[in-house]
């Protein structure tokens, strides 16, 4: 009786648009919590499970960048279409895969642009996400001081990692030098 149940619930999700203007009853529920999360919109999304692994916090961020730009390459080319998450990462080689029922659970595509080029700006019970399009960079927020990275050269293509990572750590020696060579 349950199997048969959530097989309909399951079949009825998949069915349902994932865009217009008036988001289905699912789309609507979960935009609303997303919106009242004070969490980051990269750890708050359900289809996105990251290991955490030992190792340089530079290297690990670095990869994990590589690895979104690869995404958001692949997502705006249109090679990535609505399915269940787990076809995901053995379709694709990322490692964006659900850990909720990962033979299960069905997703829909219309949420993850707003990983991209989006920033939350607080508001008093939920938050406004505002997205711009066209974005060719990162921001890193690092001990307070806010710095900006090109992810994409001139022509659209990724920068390579070993670029991504100096850059980084430039910025992170930039932050270092600066309580030797200001003075007050």
């Amino acid at each position: 009786m349950l199997m048969g149940i959530t097989n309909l619930i399951v079949k009825s999700f998949h069915n349902l648009p994932c865009s217009g203007h008036t988001p289905p009853y699912p789309k609507a529920f979960w935009l609303d919590r997303f919106h009242k999360q004070r969490k980051s919109l990269l750890i708050n999304n359900v289809g996105i499970n990251m290991a955490i692994t030992p190792g340089s916090q530079l290297v690990c961020a670095t990869n994990l960048i590589v690895s979104f730009a690869r995404f958001h390459r692949s997502l705006m080319a249109g090679l990535l279409t609505p399915a269940n998450s787990h076809g995901l990462a053995h379709r694709h080689g990322t490692g964006f895969v659900s850990g909720i029922y990962p033979k299960s659970v069905l997703m829909c595509m219309s949420q993850l642009d707003r990983l991209f080029g989006t920033s939350r700006i607080p508001q008093e019970s939920q938050d406004e996400l505002q997205t711009k399009l066209g974005t060719r960079h990162f921001v890193v927020l690092h001990q307070g001081y806010i710095y900006i990275c090109n992810l994409l050269d001139d022509s659209g293509y990724i920068l390579p990692a070993s670029t991504i990572m100096v850059r980084k750590r430039i910025f992170t020696n930039l932050h270092n030098l600066s309580h030797y060579t200001c003075t007050s």
